[in-house]
């Protein structure tokens, strides 16, 4: 059974990946229908990419007319996918009819079950489920977005109904596009047509030359507008082709004063989410390392750019005189810098929050901006929100990716650490036997030596005293090749001992266990192990137990491993740390238990050698230890406690420690397991 931790992990990978599925899908939306100008284009990339991204059968888009006398104008356009041929497509007029009525969206799970609507016998055997999305601009209602029959026969989702609801809302700002773009072309190419009629009624005499200049305008303007539409589409590719946040900022301004030639200088201030003030995070013309120690709060940036300037499109502003200005600021004051005559100021919101300003400086001419460059703004605003939008979307599902790059690295150590665990108990298990026969057969010859001096005492005298000599100095250093083989085959003994504890499982069943008795048990265990050893040893005890803490559930014969472990190398800490200072030191050991409310805290401190910066972090790491060779130094035991008391019990232990002064654990487990 997964862990809990895991299963959260992966749920929130699939979230994640679900939603860079759906921005991969308004991406490609966006840049597919920025590419097409024409609305019929515009609404085949729409349909298209609604019936691929919900995996529909069937796909319409149905739009309304300018006059609302007018009937509906119908464009309903389906793509069979397999044959790529545009075929006509009916929905019941009663559906769209209640959406459109509505302005809500609809989704109905099967058609011939649902009585809200009145369909036809043929409409009821064609379509099992579909959704209807109003698709809007700003609060006008441009028409309706339908896809019908999910793939394989199962209902539209929520996640369906939500992503077409995304879809649909993008969908709006480029039909309208679309629309405003070929309305402006067309209201100029009838302007023309009316002063041409005119001037041809008037002065029939010049009919030919005033028919010819007019044309010659019409195409000036024409090509004007195109040109400008032109730049503002290069603008808006330029602007997709850059994701990183910084480099956004920094290309809008670029292409903001190419769209505005009058501008001189410009500047990008972002809301900084750390300490939620405004700083300038681009500029073009302006040194950004010496304007970021000015910031501002909201309330002065509001002040500066909105409150005291004119707006002439929403969140639009224009400065046509900024001498009588306040400047206001926090930190470094903006008078050290030029200060313009007149400015653009656009505003970034982002659902519903203020998140910075986008301002064109001119610092020669008060007048420099008329209210067609901020009309002129107000469009390149759409497209520059969308792209820091689209930034910071990116920079938080790096941030995210790589969180879960970094959890998958983890996951799978852990994986490598379980199989490593399984291979060293089988190793160890190999191991025992034949150490096992090696320490014996070294007792049992150093038995045998001792046998064979006996036997060679009645002979010895038969031979010289030189021969005798030799003899016994073989005999004692067989004796002591045997102490050191049954000696260092002991110390393998324990290290196989320790990789056996490190990788089994966990025994042992939680119980309600005082804490306060079970610690001062094994204090006084470890205690008494080292004196054992040691008389001369002896040292002062302090403990200080909150009885309050009651019983707590813990494996007993897990955790009091831990506690044991611990104690022992405090107490052969302080040991060493009194060998080395004679004079005035008081070896300490101070255990001390505190109630946390939901969790329980123990403390060990000992004031002996402590343990150096450099290898403090490796200090839980298998078979890694700080004690010289033949001091017990299997290396394991603060490894198995890290894991009884984390991976078991699911606290925590930490370690504070200075070198030559101290060291203390700090161990929390949660009162119920």
């Amino acid at each position: 059974m997964k862990d809990p931790e895991i299963l959260k992990l992966e749920e929130k990978i699939s979230q994640l990946q679900s939603a860079v599925a759906e921005l991969t899908v308004l991406n490609e939306l966006a840049i597919t229908a920025s590419s097409a100008q024409e609305i019929d284009k515009i609404q085949d990339v729409i349909v298209k990419k609604s019936v691929e991204a919900v995996r529909a059968e069937q796909g319409a888009i149905l739009l309304t007319t300018e006059e609302q006398s007018a009937p509906l104008k119908t464009l309903i356009r389906h793509e069979d996918l397999s044959s790529s041929r545009l075929l006509n497509y009916k929905v019941s007029i009663n559906i769209t009819g209640w959406v459109l009525a509505n302005k809500k969206s609809l989704k109905i799970d099967n058609l011939a079950t649902d009585d809200r609507f009145k369909t036809t016998e043929q409409e009821r055997n064609e379509i099992r489920s579909l959704l209807c999305i109003p698709i809007r601009f700003g609060t006008k209602l441009l028409g309706i977005l339908t896809v019908t029959n999910k793939k394989g026969g199962e209902p539209f989702t929520d996640n369906d109904l939500r992503l077409l609801t995304i879809i649909a809302a993008q969908s709006g700002q480029l039909i309208r596009n679309s629309q405003l773009q070929e309305t402006a072309i067309q209201t100029e190419l009838k302007r023309q047509r009316e002063q041409f009629e005119l001037r041809e009624s008037e002065k029939r005499a010049t009919e030919a030359e005033e028919r010819a200049w007019e044309k010659v305008e019409m195409l000036k303007v024409v090509e004007e507008k195109n040109k400008e539409l032109e730049t503002l589409d290069d603008i808006v590719r330029t602007i997709n082709q850059e994701t990183v946040l910084n480099k956004v900022l920094q290309v809008l301004l670029e292409q903001g004063l190419k769209l505005f030639p009058q501008a001189e200088k410009g500047a990008f201030i972002l809301r900084d989410g750390e300490t939620d003030t405004f700083r300038f995070e681009a500029a073009v013309g302006y040194d950004v390392k010496e304007m970021q120690e000015v910031h501002f709060t909201e309330a002065e940036i509001v002040q500066r750019y909105s409150k005291k300037s004119q707006q002439i499109e929403k969140r639009a502003y224009i400065v046509h005189d900024f001498e009588d200005f306040e400047e206001i600021s926090t930190g470094k004051q903006l008078t050290v810098f030029p200060k313009p005559k007149s400015l653009l100021a656009m505003a970034v919101v982002l659902e519903d929050r203020l998140e910075g300003f986008l301002v064109l400086d001119n610092l020669s001419e008060a007048n420099a901006f008329n209210n067609s460059d901020v009309e002129k703004l107000s469009r390149f605003r759409q497209h520059a929100v969308s792209a820091i939008a689209k930034a910071k979307t990116l920079q938080t599902l790096q941030v995210k990716n790589e969180e879960i790059i970094r959890t998958q690295e983890q996951l799978v150590m852990q994986e490598k650490l379980a199989s490593l665990g399984q291979l060293t108990a089988g190793i160890a298990h190999e191991i025992k036997n034949p150490l096992n026969f090696v320490t014996n057969f070294a007792q049992l010859s150093t038995e045998l030596t001792d046998d064979l001096e006996d036997e060679l005492k009645g002979e010895l005298e038969k031979i010289s005293e030189e021969a005798v000599e030799e003899v016994k100095d073989i005999l004692e250093t067989l004796r002591e090749n045997m102490r050191a083989i049954n000696e260092h085959g002991r110390r393998a003994d324990n290290i196989v001992k320790g990789m056996l504890l490190h990788s089994r499982g966990v025994r042992g069943e939680f119980k309600a266990t005082d804490l306060n008795q079970l610690i001062d048990e094994y204090l006084n265990l470890s205690y008494h192990g080292l004196r054992a050893q040691d008389p001369r040893f002896n040292c002062t005890i302090i403990t200080n137990y909150d009885e309050s803490i009651g019983k707590v559930m813990v494996v007993p014969q897990d955790i009091s491993r831990v506690f044991l472990n611990i104690l022992n190398n405090g107490f052969y800490a302080i040991n060493e740390k009194r060998e080395q200072i004679s004079k005035g030191y008081v070896p300490t050991i101070n255990v001390e238990t505190k109630n946390l409310g939901e969790k329980i805290e123990i403390k060990f401190h000992d004031n002996g050698i402590g343990i150096p910066q450099d290898v403090s972090d490796k200090i839980f790491n298998p078979f890694f230890t700080t004690k010289p060779t033949g001091k017990g130094n299997t290396g394991l035991g603060l490894s198995i406690s890290h894991d009884i008391v984390v991976k078991v019990h699911h606290g925590e232990i930490t370690l504070n420690t200075e070198a030559g002064e101290f060291t203390e654990f700090t161990i929390r487990l949660p009162k119920k397991n």
